[in-house]
């Protein structure tokens, strides 16, 4: 192994000391982070919703599109993520920086050529995502802007994933607080006016998120380019490497089914569940929101067994790691039984914040209490998720995801939807016993510890 001049900060050791203690130092960053990332969507909620209905149903197909389109991005960072914890784990700096260089420059072509095909066929995309009428217009204008600034949306989550991958979760915590800064700053401004400016809609709303994840873009480049990230970009190597590419790609490719195939799903779900109008589409958009907030700390929790399988196989303690997974599944899953059983209970109170239509806030607090059950046991099956790809093996989880959303939820979604005449009630409780057989064949999986002989 090769050893190089140290960054300002060190590589944090996760491959030893107290399980509990390691999992609370990845984790509250985490939490932190993706708190200050998710608090300007939840409040991008608050002033897209004070436009009406369309507004929301609009902007909950412009993202589902987005999230469909990116799903080779999630799988990218997912791959370098776990690339970047095995060498860190192995004390091998030399490859942990070149693979960071090469995921930066991968992601950064693969995120610009995806920005590109989305701004070429806008409307048809959003057709196929159910779009139309008043609606069409509406999200063309919010994804053309978020298509166009598509590396800066994508960067900022990737680089954090390395961050954290290295044992620094704290660096990506301050390049969210930045994004989250700037973008509630100018969210407001730019949505619904200030002085003579009237305000630009939702067109406005996504040039708030686009800004704010450039700024953090760029500081993340910056502490990676200036070392003060355990791990760093050379800018006297700059150069491609075939054999690390190759590497990267190589893990990412079922990874890119295994995101792939329930960000479609979800694309479908959205345009099963706009067949029934703006109105539920709207409230999904709403419920949404606030579930996932209330799940951070699940969450973030979650994400912290990518870095402690992955470093711990890295050190070659298969053990260690799969009692790391699996206090993270007992964690996530008991906070995130306790928030969304306050989520549901004040749902009426939280729901009014987005809107004061009184049939969308009907309808979001029954939705919630419906899809916050599913939403206990994808916690479970997200962790294992994560403690797999931690440890190189993408395969299994993609497998797992296709099975279920493709044979399971889909084919139950139109069933109870459609079929028994259940219309968007049925979608609700499709989407709650697919989790269920997600997070048991994932169980299933991690049990028969097949990933501890993972090679990197």
């Amino acid at each position: 192994m090769v050893h190089i001049e140290a960054s300002k900060q060190r590589a944090k050791d996760y491959t030893s000391g107290n399980l509990t203690r390691n999992i609370w130092d990845l984790s509250w960053p985490s939490v932190v982070s993706m708190s200050l990332f998710s608090i300007p969507n939840i409040l991008d909620g608050m002033w897209i919703g004070r436009l009406g209905a369309n507004a929301l149903a609009a902007v909950g197909i412009g993202m589902a599109l987005r999230i469909t389109m990116i799903s080779p991005l999630m799988a990218l960072s997912g791959a370098s993520g776990a690339i970047v914890a095995r060498y860190v784990g192995a004390k091998d700096q030399e490859r942990a920086n070149l693979a960071v260089l090469q995921a930066v420059m991968l992601f950064a072509v693969t995120a610009g050529a995806i920005g590109l095909i989305g701004l070429a066929f806008i409307e048809p995309l959003l057709r196929l995502a159910g779009a139309t009428g008043e609606i069409l217009p509406l999200a063309a204008s919010y994804v053309r802007i978020i298509f166009i600034g598509l590396i800066a949306m994508e960067m900022v989550p990737s680089a954090g994933s390395m961050f954290v991958a290295a044992g620094s979760p704290e660096l990506s915590l301050r390049v969210n607080l930045l994004v989250a800064f700037v973008t509630m700053a100018s969210e407001p401004i730019l949505v619904l006016g200030l002085g003579a400016f009237s305000g630009w809609g939702i067109a406005g709303a996504a040039l708030a998120l686009v800004l704010g994840n450039s700024c953090g873009m760029l500081y993340a480049l910056f502490l990676l380019l200036t070392r003060q990230a355990p791990v760093w970009i050379d800018v006297h190597r700059l150069q491609l490497d075939w054999a690390m590419i190759a590497r990267i790609v190589r893990i990412a490719l079922p990874a890119v089914i295994q995101r792939g195939t329930p960000n479609l799903a979800q694309s479908i779900l959205i345009r099963l569940i706009s067949a029934y109008g703006a109105a539920p589409l709207a409230t999904y958009n709403v419920v949404m929101r606030v579930i996932h907030f209330a799940l951070i700390p699940s969450m973030g929790t979650s994400r912290s067994a990518g870095a402690l399988v992955g470093q711990n196989l890295g050190a070659r303690q298969p053990e260690r790691a799969g009692r790391a997974a699996m206090s993270i599944v007992a964690i996530a899953s008991t906070l995130a039984i306790c928030l969304i059983g306050i989520a549901t209970l004040s749902g009426r109170t939280v729901l009014y914040l987005f809107t004061a239509d009184a049939e969308v806030i009907a309808q979001g607090v029954h939705i919630m209490s419906i899809i916050g059950l599913g939403q206990v046991f994808f916690m479970a099956s997200l962790t294992f998720d994560n403690s797999l790809t931690g440890a190189g093996d993408t395969l299994s989880p993609m497998v797992i995801n296709t099975f279920v959303l493709w044979a399971i939820q889909l084919p139950l979604t139109y069933l109870l939807s459609r079929g028994l005449g259940w219309r968007s009630e049925g979608i609700w409780w499709a989407i709650v016993i697919s989790q269920v057989c997600l997070a048991t064949l994932m169980t299933l999986r991690f049990r028969q510890g097949h990933w501890k002989l993972k090679e990197i």
